[in-house]
């Protein structure tokens, strides 16, 4: 972690109406930094997975590169940067990502800015996952969908974080080596969570409560008894 005085933390803000229609702005601050510094930086040993999140456009340029040359496996995560990022940009910054997650509004926008079909796009990603909000999430691996629906949420009550939460749930399954489509489901949850509270950050539950309300509408044929163990870390 660094700590640069002379700027304040990235930060996000998101103006949500009635109708969850959101306008968002974004000051990088620190985060303008991040192209400074490397991927080798910030491990000891080499990564099983390295997710490449929405940063300075030349950092994500960086981080996929190093990536490449390093034969590291990662998932590639535009997100809010598309609308900055350039057609060429997208396509250099995708070139070997094992996977790309994005929601449907994302997709569409690359397809255009990159002069693409979904079909092009599929082909080009092992894994590749395009949230559909209420309809939960379609998963192309090798190109083959496997649809995975959404959790009922209690009450919506903002949608801002839904998105991030659904990328915590998964790559928490992915990381546990669970199955694809399960890690999808615990990414659906996630965001039900967070659609429930407002603010992005201000729901909260244990594993067993989160279990519970999994296994409540879906069957995870006791898969997810794994999380209660405690998870490793990485030195």
């Amino acid at each position: 972690v660094r700590e640069f005085p002379d700027v304040f933390t990235a930060s996000y803000f998101a103006n949500t109406d009635l109708e969850n229609n959101t306008i968002s702005s974004f000051y990088s601050g620190a985060m303008a930094h991040s192209k400074d510094y490397s991927l080798a930086e910030a491990y000891s040993a080499k990564p099983d997975m390295v997710i490449v999140s929405p940063s300075d456009p030349l950092a994500m340029q960086h981080l996929t590169k190093e990536c490449r040359e390093q034969n590291i496996s990662f998932i590639y995560d535009p997100s809010q940067q598309i609308p900055r990022l350039s057609g060429e940009e997208l396509l250099h910054d995708m070139q070997g990502a094992y996977a790309m997650v994005v929601n449907a509004y994302e997709a569409e926008i690359i397809c255009k800015k990159t002069e693409i079909t979904l079909e092009d796009l599929k082909s080009k990603i092992e894994l590749l996952i395009i949230t559909q909000g209420k309809n939960g999430s379609h998963i192309y691996e090798h190109g083959v969908l496997t649809e995975v629906p959404a959790f009922s949420a209690i009450e919506i009550k903002d949608p801002t974080g839904a998105g991030d939460a659904f990328r915590g749930g998964l790559l928490r399954g992915m990381a546990a080596g669970l199955p694809i489509k399960l890690s999808a489901l615990m990414g659906s949850l996630c965001a039900s969570y967070v659609l429930e509270h407002v603010g992005t950050q201000n729901h909260h539950f244990t594993v067993p409560e989160f279990i519970a309300r999994f296994r409540s509408e879906q069957d995870d044929q006791g898969l997810l008894d794994c999380l209660l163990q405690p998870a490793a870390v990485s030195k």
